[in-house]
């Protein structure tokens, strides 16, 4: 037995066994269109049992009488690829992805219908879907060694480009207050507004160990009648990150960044964030991060005084996700920030707690729901009061998502944040309604 039939033909074969072995557990675990039928469970047990010529035969009985199930069309997809692997599979597998677009499993068998088909590009895609949505899971392990060997045989798609377009209601947008600006900025008026942001990747080189990527970013929102502030964003990230160990990696990442706002120069930020992630095979990613940013502000007609924000900011972090079984993940999150301004009363230290949870519906939905306290404690008293403030900051935000094809994705979602203030004046409440389509490229 030769070392190329190793690795050309017996350790794909047994990375394919032990994947499909896996996507049956974790199929189990959505929710089934309906009641599996005898002749569903028949076909089910004769994939599991890598019977495929006579699982197709069942299974297409199991399709044709309820044609809508992603169940029976996901196990037809998976015999079909085991055998012909042609246009059908792709097409039941596709079904199964509309119905359930965030489940590891079906993402995982459509890398490997691809893979098989030597489009290793939309092969790769596929696999880092499913790392992206189970990072420390065996199948996140077999879809790691699979883009191994696409990197290996050079053929990776080394950009991406993705688009995020759409329209918002904010309850509560900044604005200046005649000739002066609010002292948080607020005007208590509401407004609507288109916008776009477009961002393309780049990854020159990624391997088992290293990973470098550029991503350049452009956002743009116009408002219906506020058109003063418009906000314009133009960022630029760099990052490399390296692999220590399997499950432990290092990161770091610079940004620049120039924002506009009704056209008009507003400020300029260039940030540095090193971090350090576990991936555990029981608990999920933590990350522990710095970021340091510094930030240098242009005075206008709205915010005459903009310069005395000038200055650093120095934030820690400690993060947490956590898968809850194959369809649920938890995230946690703490900071601590000091604000380091050229006017003290505007600086602060500030503490951050988040809480959130994505949960995969029926119907092929997906749906977020997240809650954060905010708190800061600003370093000396504003002139104008004659007091130190306090703020207390809670924002909840709730989205739902559903993929229509396979690069398309449509969105609601709706923000709702409060702050307390010690003082009156900086006291407001904000609601944001978002409806957005998205494309990846």
């Amino acid at each position: 037995m030769t070392a190329n039939y190793l690795t050309t033909h017996l350790v794909p074969g047994l990375l394919r066994l032990a994947a499909l072995a896996l996507i049956c557990l974790l199929w189990q675990s959505l929710p089934a269109h309906a009641s599996a039928s005898p002749e569903l469970q028949t076909g089910i047990a004769l994939v599991e049992r890598q019977n495929y010529a006579l699982a197709t035969t069942i299974l297409r009985g199991a399709v044709e009488e309820d044609p809508a199930d992603a169940r029976a069309a996901y196990y037809l997809g998976v015999a079909l690829n085991r055998t012909s692997g042609g246009k059908e599979a792709e097409r039941l597998l596709k079904v199964a992805l509309r119905e359930y677009p965030d489940h590891p499993g079906v993402n995982f068998e459509l890398g490997l219908h691809y893979y098989q088909k030597e489009v290793l590009a939309e092969a790769g895609d596929y696999f880092e879907q499913v790392i992206e949505l189970s990072p420390t899971s065996s199948l996140g392990a077999q879809a790691r060694d699979y883009l191994k060997r696409i990197e290996e045989r050079g053929k990776g798609k080394p950009w991406d480009l993705s688009v995020l377009t759409g329209f918002q209601y904010d309850s509560n947008v900044i604005l200046s207050n005649g000739s002066q600006p609010l002292p948080a900025g607020y005007s208590h008026r509401g407004d609507f507004s288109a916008l776009v942001s477009l961002k393309g990747s780049f990854t020159p080189l990624k391997d088992a160990s290293w990973e470098v990527n550029a991503d350049y970013s452009l956002y743009q929102n116009l408002h219906a009648t506020l058109g003063n502030f418009d906000v314009t964003q133009n960022l630029l990230e760099l990052s490399v990150s390296r692999f220590l160990a399997p499950r432990l990696r290092v990161k770091g990442n610079y940004g620049l960044e120039y924002l506009l706002l009704g056209g008009s120069a507003y400020n300029y930020t260039q940030s540095a964030s090193p971090s350090l992630s576990y991936q555990s095979e029981n608990f999920g990613v933590t990350t522990l991060d710095y970021h340091y940013s510094t930030k240098s502000y242009w005075n206008s007609a709205a915010f005459t005084n903009n310069v005395e924000r000038n200055g650093d900011n120095h934030l820690f972090g400690l993060s947490q996700v956590l898968p809850l079984g194959d369809t649920t993940t938890l995230w946690l999150l703490y900071s601590h920030d000091l604000d380091l301004t050229q006017n003290a009363a505007l600086g602060y230290s500030g503490n951050r707690f988040l809480a959130g949870c994505r949960r995969q519906l029926p119907w092929g939905i997906s749906g977020d729901l997240s809650g954060e306290v905010y708190w800061r404690g600003y370093w000396e008293s504003d002139p104008s009061y004659g007091v130190r403030r306090d703020d207390t900051q809670y924002t909840v935000s709730l989205s739902v998502s559903r993929s229509l094809w396979e690069r398309y994705s449509l969105s609601l979602s709706q923000v709702l944040s409060w702050n307390h203030s010690n003082i009156t004046d900086f006291a407001y409440t904000r609601g944001i309604t978002s409806v957005l389509a998205s494309a990846r490229f």
